[in-house]
């Protein structure tokens, strides 16, 4: 039942999504559309981290069918850990009060 209200909700901001362009590499709680990237690298391997000192994030990385490609649980100040290579259709959602850099 928790994953259903889950998914759910993960699809309802889906459908709101970001629409402004992204220019930083510091995201806060959000869904994060990656055509809006303006100096995306298709197929680069990027990393992310949370540089918060004392809140913890999950990022998950969706494909273009809204299946869930990545889950990662960041604890404050974490190292950094490789993503999947990402395309310009893929979605980024930040679940928590971390701030989490992708470089």
């Amino acid at each position: 039942m928790k994953k259903i209200i889950f998914v759910f909700l993960i699809l309802s901001f889906v459908i709101i999504g970001a629409t402004t362009p992204i220019t930083t590499n510091v995201f806060k709680e959000g869904i994060y559309n990656l055509s809006d990237f303006e100096a995306l690298l298709t197929d680069k391997i990027y990393e992310v981290q949370n540089v918060s000192t004392n809140k913890s994030s999950l990022v998950i990385i969706l494909d273009n069918n809204l299946a869930t490609l990545q889950s990662i649980k960041l604890n404050p100040k974490s190292i950094k850990y490789d993503l999947t290579p990402l395309k310009s259709n893929y979605k980024i959602i930040v679940v928590g009060d971390g701030d989490i850099y992708i470089s």
